[in-house]
């Protein structure tokens, strides 16, 4: 049974880290893997960009630290439609989203009230 509420999302691969959006405190937070980040307004930088010569085949995903270094990188192929990546790319670039998703997540929403974003 799902559960009743939830707090968060989640990209669950069996090769690759895992990858989880969640909120705790009224605060987003970033997991990949074991490594846990604190989402503020613009920090860290979250991208999704087309690979340079893959003709838009490719994209990378890529999460930036305010010092400039690269915290996480993913490169892969693209399918059809909206991808999680680009979502969450998308989606934490708003600091109006984040706050609300903040605010919202921590208190837990209903897993359908979250696919529907």
């Amino acid at each position: 049974m799902p559960p009743a509420l939830v707090h968060g999302i989640a990209l669950i691969r069996a090769a690759q880290p895992n990858i989880c959006l969640y909120a705790s405190e009224g605060r987003l937070r970033l997991q990949i893997g074991s490594n846990q980040y604190a989402l503020s307004e613009h920090s860290p930088r979250i991208r999704c960009t087309r690979a340079v010569a893959s003709f838009g085949l490719r994209r990378r995903f890529t999460v930036d630290s305010t010092s400039g270094g690269i915290l996480y990188s993913h490169s892969y192929w693209t399918g059809q439609g909206e991808d999680f990546f680009r979502w969450l790319a998308a989606r934490t670039d708003d600091p109006d989203w984040r706050s609300k998703s903040a605010r919202l997540w921590t208190e837990g929403i209903a897993a359908k009230v979250l696919r529907a974003d």
